[in-house]
């Protein structure tokens, strides 16, 4: 019995080494699955049929952010920003833009420092700190050059902790989802 104990070891040893290797990279991709709802998704705002606008802004390191803004139909009307999940640009949040319009909202889809359109560093994603200074810079994107007065966010998978650190720190996000 202790020798066949002993040849199963290593089997043993390697396949936990797997589990532990593998499950980070198993987690990554199950996390920053898109929505249910993308299923659906458009891949350019004139899908949607809906005005909107190509816009751009800088943030605090200088860099050139892409997005498009879809206007609510009244001018007073809140809006709600979107931050896109890992390795996602802002088509990602198209499919939700309709449901948001319907519903009396103003939206902003953006893309993060080097993803989509946006200037910067493609490979230098920080999982949300950096991120969440381009959520900054669309906050006040909205405010200072739309005039938004009341702003949510909503961000899918490290959008999400981008969102959430840039809200610790910005008042003028008003709620988060």
């Amino acid at each position: 019995m202790g020798i066949e104990f002993i040849k199963i070891i290593p089997s043993f040893l390697a396949g936990v080494s797997v589990l532990f290797m593998g499950a980070p990279v198993l987690g990554e991709m199950v996390a920053t699955r898109a929505p249910w709802f993308s299923a659906r998704a458009s891949y350019s705002p004139r899908e949607l049929g809906l005005s909107f606008e190509e816009v751009s802004f800088r943030n605090e390191d200088n860099l050139l952010l892409r997005g498009w803004f879809f206007p609510a139909e009244t001018e007073c009307a809140p809006a709600v920003l979107y931050a896109p999940p890992t390795s996602s640009d802002q088509r990602s949040g198209l499919p939700m833009v309709e449901m948001l319009h319907d519903a009396g909202y103003s939206a902003l889809l953006f893309s993060y420092r080097g993803h989509g359109e946006s200037e910067g560093d493609p490979w230098g994603f920080t999982y949300g700190a950096a991120e969440s200074r381009d959520v900054d810079a669309a906050v006040r994107f909205l405010k200072e050059q739309r005039g938004v007065e009341r702003i949510a966010a909503v961000g899918h998978s490290a959008g999400a902790v981008a969102v959430m650190l840039s809200a610790a720190r910005n008042p003028d996000i008003n709620a988060v989802v």
